[in-house]
């Protein structure tokens, strides 16, 4: 793995390529305007399986990209190779794909004024894995361990892995703006197969995992070991069940997926294009009026923190959701110009979406919100993508556990949940503080008043 002072010199050295880049854009290419993307990559891979390794994989990717815009035209050409020839070469490419786009006068730089990056404090997103392979062979073989020996039904493993990776991004543009910054992902996780010693039929798997930009908060082996092999012993002896309505917990590990169909409803390709169906809803009530949701691009240790967007955008942290009210769409510098507003700096994305609660008292643990259901169903897998945003209709297939009293009963298997994302969001009735930091939208648990559930 690359050293810490090595990092920052390639850092360096890609910062002063986007800038020839641009230099040699602006004496050889002018009156084109440009924006360059610089990206190096590179990690660590390795998985283990039955206690022996079994992989080990270094990993690099250097590359860059160019837009060019002219005349309310618009061209993009992409290589990894970074010698002068072939840099020119791509230019040229960009600017021929340009003549052959149609007019548009949206098809331009962003705004000076969005792309000035100064006051973003550090985000504390960049740890360079510092371990030794050795001991990091150890760490993975030792959660693998732990599960295949938590439970004589725990009979088979997929085996543990690692992952590391660290990444550099630099923009520039015709502005003379260039910016850049340095991240790190790192994660362990584990997969085993569980036997019903009764039904050697009767076979399940799961699988476990921790991620963290520092790798000194990934959780313990023995954590994600002992996770992986209660989820897949959890599973046994599931059972099919009859159709009805009834309410529906979704588990932390599913949840965010809800939010991730209003994300994507919100999105501003969707909006201008009017293929949302929450296109007419700005400034009216789409959840429960308790609720709220924030995107926080500035997150410390955020996985999915970054100071500017995909087109260099400052990032800012942004209300998305008010006392259950939409109050933006989440727009990049093209739509934003479509729909006659400001950039959100969401080319790429969302970053880290937070669901909140203004009401304490909507805002409860997972034991409270299970003594809150008297009969219904807990959701821990989805299967499919049975979601219309035109419409809004929900259709995707689950796995689960049948609750009644407030106790878990058995595990349930071969249901379809649906309804419609408009009265789905509207009965939520409470979120737990179970909150799921491993994705880029975080909430726990959410209990739904009731959906269709068919099953038998």
């Amino acid at each position: 793995m690359e050293k810490y002072k090595d990092i920052l010199e390639t850092e360096k050295e890609l910062r002063e390529f986007v800038s020839f880049f641009l230099d040699l854009i602006r004496k050889k290419f002018f009156p084109f305007s440009a924006m360059v993307i610089a990206n190096y990559n590179f990690g660590i891979n390795l998985s283990v399986r039955f206690g022996k390794l079994e992989n080990v994989e270094f990993q690099k990717n250097k590359n860059f990209s160019v837009v060019l815009f002219h005349n309310n035209r618009k061209g993009f050409s992409s290589s990894n190779d970074f010698s002068l020839p072939k840099i020119e070469n791509i230019i040229k490419k960009a600017i021929n794909f340009s003549m052959y786009t149609r007019k548009d006068v949206n098809f331009k730089l962003p705004d000076k004024k969005f792309l000035e990056i100064n006051g973003i404090n550090d985000l504390e997103i960049f740890f360079p894995y510092e371990k030794r392979i050795e001991n990091t062979i150890e760490i993975i073989k030792s959660a693998e361990s732990f599960a295949l020996n938590s439970d004589k039904r725990i009979i088979n493993t997929e085996g543990s892995s690692f992952a590391s990776n660290t990444n550099i991004s630099v923009i520039g543009n015709s502005y003379g703006i260039i910016n850049s910054y340095k991240s790190t992902v790192h994660s362990i996780s584990i997969g085993v197969l569980a036997s019903d010693k009764n039904n050697n039929k009767n076979m399940e798997r799961e699988h476990s995992y921790t991620i963290a930009r520092d790798f000194r908060d990934l959780e313990s082996p023995i954590e994600i070991g002992n996770k992986a092999a209660k989820k897949a012993i959890s599973r046994l002896g599931a059972k099919k069940i009859s159709t009805m309505k009834t309410c529906i917990i979704f588990s932390s590990d599913v949840a965010s997926s809800l939010f991730s169909h209003f994300a994507q409803g919100i999105t501003g390709v969707n909006i201008y294009k009017n293929n949302s169906f929450l296109y007419n809803k700005l400034n009216k009530l789409v959840f429960p009026n308790w609720l709220n949701i924030v995107d926080n691009p500035h997150l410390k240790k955020g996985l999915f923190s970054r100071p500017f967007d995909e087109e260099g955008v400052k990032t800012n942290i942004l209300e998305v959701v008010k006392s259950g009210v939409l109050k933006t769409w989440l727009l990049d510098c093209y739509s934003s110009r479509r729909l006659g507003l400001k950039t959100t700096g969401h080319s790429g994305g969302i970053h880290n979406f937070i669901v909140t609660t203004e009401n304490t008292s909507s805002f409860i643990t997972f034991k409270e919100m299970l003594s809150e259901v008297s009969f219904g169903i807990l959701v821990t897998e989805l299967m499919g993508d049975g979601v219309n945003l035109i419409n809004g209709d929900y259709s995707r297939g689950a796995f689960g556990f049948l609750i009644e009293n407030g106790d878990i009963k058995y595990p349930v298997k071969e249901i379809t949940i649906s309804g419609n994302l408009n009265n789905i969001w509207k009965n939520i009735l409470y979120i737990g503080n179970d909150i799921n930091h491993k994705k880029n939208i975080q909430c726990g648990s959410i209990l739904i008043s009731e959906m269709q559930v068919s099953g038998l």
